[in-house]
């Protein structure tokens, strides 16, 4: 089941790995912060995993590391301040790669990494 899981994690990349602009990146850390608040909160865990992945992760790898991290910043700040301000947060910013025109393979792409990023424990959680 969890190799499931990885060949669409892998799937998503490799279609995300087409598109690297500003645009898709803050996108991709939308859809993850997004996920990661979906239960109410953010544990250090999660946090932790997303910062790793900067550095690890092929895709993100190729954006500039400070506009992520402070993207990441301001949305999470959000979901702190209140979930439901967090999450309309995430969603302008899906909207916005929508808005732009962007290609339906793009916002796929995107919305694809916020799926597996729900399901990278195994299992999808009734919030995620």
């Amino acid at each position: 089941m969890l190799g499931f899981f990885k060949a669409k994690f892998n799937e998503g990349l490799a279609e995300l790995s087409k598109f690297n602009d500003k645009e898709t990146a803050e996108a991709v850390v939308a859809v993850m912060c997004g996920t990661s608040y979906a239960d109410g909160e953010l544990e250090e865990t999660e946090k932790k995993k997303f910062i790793a992945g900067l550095s690890v992760n092929p895709i993100l790898k190729q954006f500039d590391q400070s506009i992520l991290i402070g993207k990441w910043s301001s949305l999470s700040s959000q979901f702190d301040f209140d979930t439901d301000i967090g999450l309309d947060a995430c969603i302008k910013e899906l909207d916005d790669v929508k808005r732009r025109g962007a290609p339906e393979e793009k916002r796929i792409a995107i919305l694809r990494m916020g799926v597996a990023s729900a399901k990278s424990d195994g299992e999808v959680e009734p919030a995620e």
